[in-house]
């Protein structure tokens, strides 16, 4: 069932609410707002009047809108009491709609201020914290993100990413805007979603898009045949799958190599991802639950390698991209990447360096056309490792490295293992 926000407002001397815009019905529907909302006005004449309220879905009554739940919360003014605080569901998806929308007539400023001000006192568990008692002025988002979750470091994770590239990732997280990560191969897309995963708190759930082959059933469900347990006729049930629990679920959903995924697959993920929050189960049948609503708390990430060297991917559907916020990871500076070979493997810094020099080497001559193929990062800590388990250098690079390239590659490959 959809959270709805509505408005109070004064028409003439009567006090009325009204939904507010860019809201669906669970049939797809976008819900009116030119229709008055049905409520119990002692409740709404608490809150100031223009005080956005929160409900359990909508009904028709009549000429205008009842709420379905009798469970109603203020999202924009602070509670009255305790029994009107917002559960936690109820402020992300307040947050994610306000950072969409805003409210009528503000300006972006002052949304902001209402959103991450007001609502996060309620207590409810937000990522972002609670503001200090008192205090006029919001701290910036990202102030509160280098205090609460500071970018890894080298020494303590083994893991580099620059400043500005963590902190934008993890403000998508937490504005709950979707992302897609792209980059060559083996620049830690898929590891940097692991890990804000574990800074923030929220569990991940990997999705190979890759591997969709029955997009259907491995998104969706299958159907099955049961006994009815009191007629022991065969009757058709409905199994749904994995991923249609993981989004009514506070979580970051991982959908690695988004770029390999079928065509079905991605028309499946166009409602989740929009302001729809919904995934259809047209296929389902019976009483079984056919529009699955996103948990306010579930956050869509994706990963992509996009070019014409990586074989089995496609161009993502450009309608699908503008649902992404884009982050591209590139291949860490020398520095940087020779101190992640020898946190992680040991190895020495001679032997760390010269790997990473080979590598910078053979990027840049991919670059240039060249080479059919650049090194990654985990053909690096592959060589690292072989030399920290004692190989030589040479032994180590050509294991790891010479079999990536074709044979009429491979002698001008070795020259560059040579001249490091």
């Amino acid at each position: 069932m959809s959270i709805i926000f509505f408005m109070s407002y004064m028409d003439g001397s009567a006090l009325r609410c009204r939904p507010l815009p860019h809201q669906w019905n669970d049939d797809h529907s976008e819900i009116r707002t030119d229709l008055n909302v049905t409520v119990n006005k002692g409740f709404v004449r608490s809150y100031p009047v223009g005080t956005v309220f929160a409900c359990m879905g909508l009904a028709f009554a009549g000429a205008a809108y009842a709420c379905i739940s009798d469970s109603i919360y203020p999202v924009t003014e602070s509670p009255v009491g305790s029994h009107d605080a917002p559960p936690r569901e109820v402020v992300s998806a307040w947050k994610s709609y306000s950072g969409l929308y805003g409210l009528p007539g503000e300006e972006e400023e002052d949304i902001e201020d209402t959103v991450f001000g007001e609502i996060s006192g309620f207590g409810s568990g937000s990522l972002f914290g609670t503001a200090d008692e008192g205090t006029e002025k919001k701290v910036p988002v990202l102030t509160q993100i280098r205090e609460k979750y500071p970018c890894p470091t080298i020494s303590g994770s083994g893991y580099y990413i620059q400043d500005e590239k963590w902190n934008l990732l993890a403000r998508n997280i937490l504005r709950n805007e979707n992302t897609i990560i792209t980059g060559p191969m083996g620049t830690g897309k898929t590891e940097i979603v692991l890990l804000l995963g574990k800074v923030l708190g929220l569990d991940v759930h990997v999705y190979d898009m890759g591997s969709m082959h029955d997009p259907m059933s491995q998104m969706l469900g299958t159907h099955r045949l049961v006994k009815d347990p009191e007629t022991g006729a065969t009757v058709s049930g409905f199994d749904y799958a994995q991923f249609t629990r993981d989004i009514q679920q506070e979580g970051i959903i991982l959908l690695d190599e988004l770029s390999r995924a079928p065509l079905s697959t991605l028309n499946i993920l166009f409602p989740c991802l929009d302001s729809r929050r919904t995934l259809p189960v047209e296929m389902a049948g019976g009483e079984d639950v056919r529009n699955i609503q996103v948990h306010p708390g579930c956050h869509f990430i994706a990963t992509a390698n996009i070019g014409v060297e990586y074989t089995g991917t496609s161009t993502i559907d450009k309608a699908l991209m503008s649902r992404f916020f884009p982050v591209k990871l590139d291949f860490l500076p020398k520095d940087e990447e020779a101190a992640v070979l020898m946190k992680r493997t040991g190895c020495d810094k001679i032997d760390a360096r010269s790997i990473v020099e080979v590598a910078s080497r053979l990027r840049s001559g991919f670059l240039k056309g060249d080479y059919s193929t650049e090194v990654s990062t985990r053909e690096t800590l592959r060589a690292a490792a072989l030399t920290a388990d004692g190989w030589s250098l040479d032994s180590a690079l050509k294991a790891v490295f010479l079999p990536l390239y074709d044979n009429d590659e491979q002698e001008t490959v070795k020259r560059v293992f040579v001249t490091r």
